[in-house]
């Protein structure tokens, strides 16, 4: 009696996947088209405190907590990772970093992540929010127009913008369109 009651169960179940399954399925691929259409970067931002740094050998890490969600994520400072200060938007040294600091953090949405708690992700970009705040970091992809595909912000260059990729090779101004 116990066997034909949990075959029956999993059939019923089977048959509630399998009939509610094209209704998710209308419903993802609606919220994925609207998201390709406003989707203005291939980057994730995270945004939080350093709470921890952890140094082992050559290796370092640095533990930050968003305050609003408790959102705890750990970031790997490699060699690649570029350090910015968001008052000077002068490169920094892995070594200024500091617990207490507010970061920012963006990292490609498509590169693998594993799947433990807390995250860790190695980021692209780490924005440190300095006490002399002078100006915005924008990533997001760019027309021809050199508009930002959200339009929330225009670039507009002269001669005399230096235009640079990150490594620090000269690049010209298609080399933007596009692109993060």
């Amino acid at each position: 009696m116990k066997k034909v009651s949990i075959i029956t169960a999993s059939v019923i179940a089977a048959g509630i996947a399998l009939n509610s399954s094209p209704v998710m399925a209308a419903k993802s691929e609606t919220a994925d088209e609207s998201t390709q259409q406003i989707d203005a970067s291939d980057y994730i931002r995270g945004t939080g405190v350093i709470t921890e740094i952890n140094q082992d050998g050559n290796s370092l890490s640095i533990v930050v907590e968003n305050p609003e969600n408790s959102l705890i994520t750990i970031f790997p400072i490699t060699k690649d990772v570029l350090l910015v200060d968001s008052g000077t938007t002068n490169e920094i040294n892995k070594n200024q970093l500091k617990k207490g600091t507010k970061v920012t953090a963006y990292y490609d949405k498509h590169k693998p992540m594993l799947m433990i708690y807390p995250p860790t992700i190695t980021p692209e970009l780490l924005v440190v929010h300095s006490d002399k705040d002078m100006g915005m970091v924008k990533v997001a992809k760019f027309n021809q127009q050199l508009v930002s595909l959200d339009g929330q912000l225009k670039l507009n260059l002269s001669n005399d913008t230096i235009l640079l990729n990150k490594t620090g090779e000269k690049i010209n101004k298609k080399d933007l369109y596009g692109k993060d």
